[in-house]
């Protein structure tokens, strides 16, 4: 992973990995092959929030960085930094789903 401190998302946008998904065997599946509609991801980068339509009241972010959520990955923009490393950027209210993990019992 390339070091993400370079970025910076403005206002309500989140910088974010997607969670290579592997089939039983190992072998890696492309993203554009998955069935699925959703795809895992994990945040490396938020920012600070946005205003609402009025300009009145400031809305503060819900995610963290190393938050797991689920995105449609056609919302976002994707950003190539190299061969390897390829982010997406989309506005917090585009995420669909925030993975949370059920408390031991």
């Amino acid at each position: 992973m390339s070091n993400t401190s370079n970025y910076r998302p403005l206002y309500d946008n989140v910088v974010m990995e997607v969670i290579k998904e592997s089939s039983r065997g190992g072998i890696e599946i492309p993203l554009a092959a998955q069935e699925k509609s959703l795809t895992k991801a994990r945040v490396l980068a938020v920012g600070d929030g946005k205003y609402d339509v009025e300009g009145k009241r400031f809305i503060g972010m819900t995610l963290k960085v190393g938050d797991v959520v689920f995105i449609n990955t056609y919302l976002g923009m994707k950003i190539k930094v190299d061969s390897k490393t390829e982010y997406i950027v989309q506005r917090e209210e585009e995420i669909r789903v925030k993975f949370v993990e059920a408390p031991a019992q």
